[in-house]
């Protein structure tokens, strides 16, 4: 399901004013971050979902993939683009005068954490 800007501005901030209590243009940066990734979660799961009914409609066969990443950054950015949806997202944003860099800033990079990868894997000595 592809979403217009009125229905993408609708769920992120009906998510504003339930998660949060406060309106697009009173939010903060790790506020407006943590409801559109909510948002984004709960379209990529519906849409998880979706394909998992019409396979199973099907009788296909299933193939499982499991994938470790050490490294795999950011992914707010990522997740809205593969959905289609960073331009939406980013128009949204710009109408409250938000720069949607500033909400992806807010993300903790989930592989870069306080030991670099090195002291991880070399050996003590």
């Amino acid at each position: 399901m592809k979403y217009t800007k009125r229905e993408f501005e609708k769920l992120l901030k009906d998510k504003l004013t339930s998660e949060c209590n406060v309106t697009l243009d009173t939010a903060s940066a790790d506020q407006i971050y943590r409801c559109l990734a909510s948002v984004t979660r709960q379209i990529m799961s519906d849409r998880q979902k979706q394909f998992q009914s019409k396979v199973l409609g099907q009788g296909k066969k299933q193939v499982y993939y499991l994938c470790m990443e050490f490294l795999m950054g950011r992914s707010l950015r990522s997740s809205l683009f593969n959905l289609g949806l960073n331009e939406v997202a980013e128009s949204v944003l710009a109408d409250a005068d938000i720069k949607i860099d500033t909400i992806y800033d807010q993300e903790p990079d989930a592989g870069y954490q306080s030991s670099p990868w090195w002291a991880v894997t070399s050996p003590t000595s």
